[in-house]
């Protein structure tokens, strides 16, 4: 860095992508950290190195990253700071890995660069690409080529230029497996404005299986070539690679800001995929239901075993693919690891008198499942169950609620936070993210901390927690649809079908209507598995 003028180096989570779980073979953070949760940048200058990551992950990072860094919690204050500390006045970063809403936290001459230095010193990993495959009409409800009129509906006719490569998938009807747990093959795509849609894939693009008319197949090295050639083009700036848009800005290619179309439109799951969904959830809950009366039996397993043998239930449902994520398997003082992923050299095995947090999920080719339970292992404590009640009750307050059209999840929030804060106590993490149909687990534009507006179909997860760091962990979630409530009100209708831990609930403290709530579900759940 020295011998290149360079005061500080920024480097993210991100691949050339900007996948949220990044190919292990583009994973440089990793790599030079140890860092295996799903968030996180490092700041090197000459003399020191900041690791920032936010709340989900700082007692993680303690574990995790080596003292050599200054570990410090994301925000734009703690940036502030250390750039100013530093005297910090230019930051170089790879273009390829960032975005213009990452840059937007550093308040400094950020230049970008076309290399990376870590490339020279890692051996990395051979590049893995998966197979393209077809996502069909039975489960995708709509064709690749009515959702491409809709986008150049929105468009005004203008091309567009997706980078994302879940938007593309699902623009295209297809999935892959090029990462682990999410099914998309990684490439980027352009819209043209008479319905054409160029897919630009990493690797071979021969032997593909059959698309529809309007698709076609090039390699990604193409791309350059093809946006160059465009005389307009709208884009999302603030998403796209900083790569991509300085070079689309120094030609003569006329760009229009525009938010990628395609991220409220899969939001909206149609009546083919919410039916997928609950259809996945019903096979998803009698494999999780199953594993809990083993772990009845079993309560002397350990976090690894547990997690395989969910595994081994999951895998016995028709059209199960894979996991969604890794499963969070932690027992005791682990589950006040937000993120928490078992290993050989942590694992622990269960003792009686402490919880069990499993949270877990999978994708099916009709739909995408995340659901966490707690269990006690042997009998539970008076505080144990104190707190347990007390998530419960902020689970079941956004779960029953009724609410306007046009109420955004943000607004919503304050549904489950409440019953926690009434005891003074809190949770570090979102309450809720939305969720794909065979795509990504953690999907946007809606959450309960966005100001985006919650429309009917939308799909999301109601997750209130509680953590004592050292003790044990708390989390109770259910994915959940919206739907019409009558009147210009939608409500949530539950698609995980899971029971709660009975052991651990306090009926005493619940209100008529929370009791009336969990019965309900309840039998609901004992309905459908007839158990």
């Amino acid at each position: 860095m020295e011998d290149k003028g360079i005061e500080g180096f920024l480097i993210t989570i991100s691949d050339e992508f900007l996948l949220e779980s990044p190919l292990p073979y583009n994973n440089r953070l990793k790599w030079l950290t140890g860092f295996c949760g799903s968030f996180a940048m490092v700041l090197i200058t000459c003399e020191k190195a900041y690791f920032f990551t936010d709340s989900r992950y700082l007692i993680q990072a303690k574990l995790e990253v080596s003292e050599i860094y200054t570990r410090l919690q994301f925000s734009l204050a703690e940036i502030e700071r250390v750039i100013k500390e530093n005297c910090i006045r230019r930051i170089c970063y790879d273009s390829r890995l960032l975005n213009r809403a990452i840059l937007s936290f550093f308040r400094c001459q950020m230049e970008p660069l076309n290399w990376n230095p870590i490339d020279s010193l890692w051996d990395r990993d051979t590049i893995s690409v998966g197979k393209v495959v077809v996502h069909p009409l039975c489960y995708a409800g709509l064709s690749s080529q009515e959702k491409c009129k809709q986008i150049i509906n929105v468009t005004g006719g203008n091309n567009y230029f997706f980078s994302n490569s879940e938007s593309v998938c699902w623009l295209a009807n297809i999935r892959g497996s090029d990462l682990e747990y999410t099914p998309v093959v990684c490439c980027r795509a352009i819209l043209y404005s008479n319905g054409l849609l160029r897919i630009f894939l990493r690797g071979q693009v021969e032997d593909l299986p059959l698309l529809e008319s309007h698709i076609e197949i090039l390699r990604l090295e193409e791309l350059q070539f093809y946006l160059t050639q465009l005389k307009s083009v709208a884009l999302d700036e603030q998403k796209i690679n900083i790569y991509y848009l300085n070079l689309i800005k120094d030609t003569d290619v006329q760009i229009t800001h525009l938010q990628d179309p395609s991220v409220i439109m899969r939001a909206c799951k149609n009546r083919i995929e919410l039916e997928g969904s609950i259809a996945a959830h019903k096979r998803d809950g009698l494999a999780l239901t199953k594993f809990l009366n083993w772990l009845k039996v079993n309560e002397s397993s350990d976090e690894l075993a547990s997690a395989e043998m969910l595994l081994s239930f999951r895998k016995e449902q028709d059209l199960f693919f894979s996991l969604s994520f890794p499963t969070i398997s932690a027992f005791g003082p682990h589950g006040a690891i937000v993120h928490y992923t078992p290993s050989k050299k942590s694992n622990l095995q269960f003792k009686p008198g402490n919880l069990y947090l499993l949270d877990s999920g999978a994708q099916y080719l009709d739909g995408t499942t995340d659901v966490t339970r707690t269990v006690a292992i042997g009998e539970p404590t008076e505080e144990q169950k104190f707190y347990y009640t007390v998530v419960l009750k902020a689970h079941i307050g956004l779960a029953k609620a009724v609410f306007p059209v046009g109420t955004t999840g943000r607004q919503l929030d304050v549904l489950a936070r409440s019953h926690l804060w009434s005891y003074k106590l809190d949770y570090a993490h979102g309450t809720g993210h939305g969720v794909g149909s065979f795509l990504n687990v953690h999907e946007g534009p809606h959450s309960f901390g966005s100001e985006v507006p919650l429309k009917v179909g939308m799909i999301i997860s109601n997750e209130p927690g509680l953590y004592l760091e050292g003790k044990y962990g708390i989390r109770l979630e259910n994915l959940m649809y919206v739907k019409e409530a009558g009147d210009g009100f939608l409500s949530f209708a539950p698609l995980t079908l899971v029971n709660f831990d009975e052991n651990l609930i306090r009926h005493d403290m619940l209100s008529d209507g929370e009791s009336q709530w969990l019965e309900d579900y309840s039998y609901l759940v004992r309905t459908i598995h007839k158990c």
